[in-house]
């Protein structure tokens, strides 16, 4: 049986990092595969990399890889962390390993040596690509860079991305990959989402209405349209609240943008919620929205189906793949406020179209479980062997 090391460039303590451990972690199991999952973290002091075995690991098993910050020594820096890569690639026959940023780091480095040392074959998953959001990193790959990154690639048994929107994206900066990489999307957990409905979300959410937007707070995800938008929901309508969950550094300016658009009454900043406060969030809201600019996938779209909710969504990407136009959802032109307001208010004004969309998103949910998202990397090859055409 094939042992899975699951790895991601990120900590178990990102959302999205910790919902891809646990999720895919417990359908690889549950489907019969022994599996390692490991997040990320790195650290500002100068301290010794730790395997995950001597590393810690959350109450749900998910072991922790502690990087420091490099300091002078580059090269014994990379000797550290690919012996702490190798050491954990050495106890697996495949490793799955989820690629967060455009950039070829010492990290992926780390990992392509590692899995070349130990015969070990890798399976390359980009969770995001060309994100504006990420102001940290250049926008475009340098040419040793894209050389590295393209080598890399090379060696790896498959590559995946989680919408047409993200592999195009990824082609146009390395076209060399055209025709290699499948698309495969995020999932959710059925059994986290079922156990948590019977709690109760933040206090501030216990009424009767209001929209719900789980985001980021940060400039790609589009929150100061969703607040201009929110202007021409008036107080007289039946959802007129809304709940944005999530955080960010720009949310003292987002607070200041509803502030002087006289929303402060109507608009809260619920801040980041435990995944077990977010599921009785979700189920409790009228609608959902989503107003990015850039969204290479949209796990809150399928979280918000899965809830049985309707989603307006900016047709800005992943969420176009996911939402089909007044079937399961609303799709609007992004950085339009007033296109997103006159969607929102559609959904609260005709309250038997909203049930029948409502009906559709939870039939569509259905196909994002992540048992059926881990059967179809497991259909991928797991051994040097040639691949099934996409």
């Amino acid at each position: 049986m094939t042992r899975i090391l699951l790895l991601s460039e990120l900590p178990v303590e990102n959302v999205t990092s910790g919902v891809i451990l646990r999720g895919l972690r417990n359908a690889y199991e549950a489907l019969g595969f022994p599996v390692a999952a490991v997040g990320v973290h790195f650290h500002r002091s100068y301290r010794p990399i730790r395997a995950h075995r001597s590393g810690r690991k959350t109450a749900d098993g998910i072991a922790c890889l502690n990087i420091p910050r490099m300091g002078r020594d580059q090269a014994r820096y990379y000797a550290s962390l690919r012996r702490a890569i190798t050491s954990l690639a050495e106890q697996a026959d495949f490793v799955h390993y989820h690629h967060f940023f455009d950039q070829f780091s010492l990290l992926t480095a780390s990992i392509w040596q590692a899995a070349k040392k130990s015969r070990i074959p890798i399976g390359v998953t980009f969770q995001d690509y060309g994100n504006p959001g990420n102001e940290s990193l250049p926008k475009k790959l340098n040419a040793q860079n894209k050389l590295l990154m393209e080598s890399f690639l090379n060696d790896c048994l498959w590559i995946t991305a989680l919408s047409r929107f993200s592999r195009a994206n990824i082609e146009a900066a390395m076209p060399r990959l055209k025709g290699r990489i499948r698309v495969i999307p995020n999932g959710y957990d059925p059994d986290e989402m079922r156990a948590a409905i019977g709690g109760s979300g933040p206090a501030e959410a216990r009424r009767r209405d209001w929209a719900l937007c789980v985001a980021a707070l940060s400039p790609y995800k589009g929150i100061d349209i969703l607040i201009k938008a929110w202007k021409n929901v008036r107080r007289g309508e039946r959802v007129n609240r809304l709940f944005l969950c999530g955080d960010g550094y720009k949310k003292s300016d987002y607070e200041r943008l509803s502030g002087r658009m006289g929303l402060s009454s109507r608009i809260s900043f619920l801040g980041g919620i435990s995944r077990k406060k977010i599921w009785p969030l979700i189920k409790g809201c009228s609608l959902a929205v989503l107003p990015s600019r850039h969204e290479s996938f949209g796990m809150a779209v399928v979280e918000a189906f899965a809830c049985g909710k309707t989603v307006v969504a900016s047709a800005s990407g992943g969420p176009q793949e996911i939402i089909r136009h007044r079937v399961n959802g609303l799709l609007v032109p992004p950085g339009d406020p007033h296109a997103l307001s006159d969607a929102v208010l559609e959904l609260i004004r005709a309250p038997r179209m909203r049930r029948r969309l409502e009906r559709a998103a939870l039939a569509s949910a259905r196909k994002y479980r992540w048992d059926n998202i881990a059967a179809r990397y497991l259909r991928l090859p797991r051994a040097h062997e040639p691949a099934a055409p996409r």
